[in-house]
């Protein structure tokens, strides 16, 4: 990745690097309208990566008692490297898609052409809306989906599998904006709902993880004529 470059409306420049701790990079990618801040997890010789999108919040926010951790160090294990953001306008639909398809083109940059977005809540409209703009975008998961701005997941191309994934006790999202986005989606496409679960799905975090990291393997490597063996 290189500076000077543009996406849609926003302009990118240098790419700061941190040290690795953990198996995770700290990067900052400076743009026109303020840095955005990734942590980068890489699986070596890596063709297949997923980006994480939390809610509207500052930080690096996680549902499930920081699932997105834990999935970040199981996608490295079986060779799919994976990227967090903190947005740089939480909130922000347009910026925070923005900023998902920098974090996409990101991925590409390090030579991944196979991704998968997962988002929670706000970050699940912000995933949708940044899959329907990018290429290379497989799968798209959405977490506890706020209604506005997820519709765009009718746009997403061809092939792309949606798995969209709600708590019937969700006090913040009602379990009716992800049926109307599952309705919207195009094949293949999969509603798992569960009972009794929150809108941070903290409830089923051990069960979520498992399903969410089987599911997104599953999908982003099936068919690749590179993993024949």
């Amino acid at each position: 990745m290189s500076a000077d470059e543009q996406i849609l409306d926003i302009a990118l420049g240098d790419v700061r690097q941190g040290v690795v701790r953990d198996g995770c990079q700290p990067l900052w990618i400076a743009t026109d309208r303020g840095d955005l801040a990734l942590r980068y997890h890489r699986a070596a010789g890596a063709v297949h990566g997923a980006l994480l999108l939390g809610e509207a919040e500052t930080g690096f926010p996680s549902p499930a008692d920081e699932l997105y951790a834990r999935l970040c160090a199981a996608l490295v294990g079986a060779g799919v490297s994976a990227l967090r953001l903190s947005w740089r306008r939480p909130g922000d639909l347009a910026e925070s898609a923005l900023d998902a398809l920098i974090g996409l083109h990101f991925l590409r940059s390090q030579g991944i052409d196979r991704l998968g977005v997962v988002g929670h809540g706000f970050g699940a409209a912000a995933a949708a809306q940044a899959a329907a703009n990018a290429d290379g975008v497989r799968a798209l998961v959405a977490l506890a989906a706020q209604s506005e701005g997820l519709g765009a997941v009718a746009a997403l191309p061809a092939g792309c599998a949606c798995l969209f994934v709600h708590g019937t006790d969700d006090a913040q999202q009602p379990l009716a904006g992800a049926r109307r986005g599952y309705a919207a989606a195009r094949e293949p496409k999969y509603l798992r709902v569960f009972s009794g679960a929150g809108h941070a799905l903290a409830e089923v975090a051990g069960q979520l993880e498992r399903e969410l990291t089987d599911w997104l393997l599953l999908e982003l490597t099936e068919g690749d004529p590179r993993l024949r063996r």
